[in-house]
């Protein structure tokens, strides 16, 4: 049975960072078991992503998270997952793709409990950085982030958030063997 990581977060938030950081630290910690990084998907979406979305585009990006963290999960002791089902629902409820979000929302909801632990990466005062797929748009970006904001408390999902990384001394470590 594998430990499986999430990292949940608008876009620009050091998911990326975090998650292969992490993965690298794992390596050196846990040598003899198999670490994995999920990277995010979006970047390989076929269809138009950030504020340019489209139904199919997200539908597509929720079912592709989904199926590659059974993949990957499968071939690793621990995978380290570069977001979640519920961030895309999030940019889905932004765009106004309200049908996809009630139909989806339960099962991204139920998805949380799949994380052994579950990281929530808020946004700092430094925006994204352009690198020609992310939206640097600061408004977009905090919106998406307070419809996270929202579920989460709604949920009453147990994260880890910046706060308490900020208080580890070695938030990767100290954070990471923290069930639910």
């Amino acid at each position: 049975m594998s430990v499986k990581i999430g990292i949940m977060g608008t876009h620009g938030v050091g998911k990326t960072t975090m998650a292969l950081d992490m993965a690298s630290r794992l390596k050196t910690e846990v040598p003899d078991r198999r670490v994995e990084v999920l990277a995010e998907v979006a970047r390989s979406c076929p269809f138009p992503i950030n504020e340019k979305m489209t139904d199919v585009g997200q539908r597509w990006i929720y079912h592709r998270q989904m199926l590659n963290e059974i993949e990957q999960e499968a071939r690793c002791d621990w995978l380290v997952c570069d977001r979640t089902a519920m961030d895309n629902l999030a940019y889905s409820k932004w765009a106004g793709f309200d049908s996809l979000v009630a139909k989806y929302f339960p099962a991204a909801a139920a998805w949380l409990e799949t994380y052994d632990t579950l990281y929530f990466l808020r946004p700092s005062y430094h925006g994204p950085c352009a690198d020609g797929v992310r939206s640097t748009d600061a408004t977009f970006r905090r919106e998406i982030d307070q419809l996270l904001a929202v579920w989460v408390e709604q949920l009453g999902v147990d994260v880890i958030d910046n706060a308490d990384l900020q208080h580890a001394a070695r938030p990767e470590f100290e954070c990471i063997w923290r069930k639910r």
